[in-house]
């Protein structure tokens, strides 16, 4: 059996590694465990750049009560940086991006690849890798309900295989303009999340099935928000004849409209990193005869519905 070597002229390995945990177990698992921080301790060398500490004694405070629960005024206490981050899964940006090592502190991983916001060069990449890790590894889980039923869930993540380990060291992290993160408490890096992460350094993405998911939400949202609003506005600049009449399209028809020209390949989706594309673009893919087929369609929609109407006031 090969005796278990804890790697020398590594202060950051002696410093986070799993030495009590090591002491604890049977010789023949000694040597999984120390391959298993051999290939940390490289990540972690690679990986130096999102390395953070959380400091120890910051200013957390919590309100002072007495006894009975009564509120001591200008009663506050330090709370220490571990027993804070015990105690909270949601960290804000000016906590953790600025760490410095000193005794007390807990050293954090940032990944960039989980990282992003409004004005950081990011896309859904990032936004998909955020969620996947957190449902994976913090318990997070924000699968939707199905049929309606408060007691059934489409859940296609693995939380319920979330170790207590995992669900302590990993946080959200939130911050001004719309920044997100994860942050992984380094002494409680798991195999399972050491598993993801290198593979992350081969492949940028976790779950392909999850970015699509994404991408179509986002491309959904920019539908709601402003595409659907200006793209109705491009048609009437292009075709000023049939103003009055694009303007009553309702939002089924210009869908369809939209989707012509997706399907023609006029819409390339750009992600900075909500979803975003050129309505001069997509107008390329969309004809005359297409909007007054469009047109037509809700006039003989608008004409059938009237006339069943009709019949309804008549039969009464």
């Amino acid at each position: 059996m090969t005796q278990y070597q804890r790697p020398t002229g590594l202060d950051l390995a002696e410093r986070l590694m799993y030495a009590d945990w090591l002491s604890e177990h049977a010789e023949e698992e000694r040597c999984e465990a120390a391959d298993f921080e051999r290939r940390l301790v490289a990540y972690l060398e690679n990986h130096g750049d999102e390395i953070s500490f959380f400091q120890d004694q910051r200013e957390y405070r919590r309100a002072k009560y007495g006894p009975n629960g009564e509120y001591q005024a200008g009663g506050w206490e330090l709370i220490p940086a571990q027993q804070y981050l015990d105690d909270t899964y949601t960290l804000s940006y000016s906590d953790v991006g600025h760490g410095k090592e000193e005794e007390g502190s807990v050293p954090i991983l940032l990944p960039q690849v989980m990282s992003g916001g409004h004005y950081a060069d990011s896309c859904q990449v990032e936004v998909s890798n955020h969620r996947v890790f957190l449902e994976r590894f913090a318990g997070q889980c924000s699968c939707t309900r199905v049929d309606g039923d408060e007691a059934t869930f489409k859940c296609h993540c693995d939380a319920s295989l979330t170790t207590e380990i995992e669900k302590a060291g990993t946080h959200q992290v939130v911050g001004g303009h719309g920044t997100y993160g994860v942050a992984i408490e380094i002494n409680k890096i798991t195999p399972a999340m050491l598993d993801v992460l290198e593979a992350l350094d081969n492949y940028p993405i976790i779950d392909e099935s999850d970015l699509s998911e994404c991408e179509t939400e986002s491309q959904n949202e920019a539908w709601e928000n402003w595409l659907r609003h200006d793209f109705q506005r491009e048609l009437v600049k292009t075709y000023p004849d049939l103003a009055d009449d694009i303007e009553d399209l309702p939002a089924n028809r210009l869908w369809e409209l939209f989707w012509i020209a997706d399907e023609e390949g006029y819409v390339n989706w750009v992600y900075e990193p909500d979803a975003y594309c050129r309505i001069e673009d997509v107008m390329l893919g969309v004809s005359k005869e297409d909007v007054e087929s469009a047109i037509a369609l809700t006039k003989e929609n608008h004409r059938l519905q009237l006339n069943k109407q009709s019949t309804v006031f008549l039969l009464r």
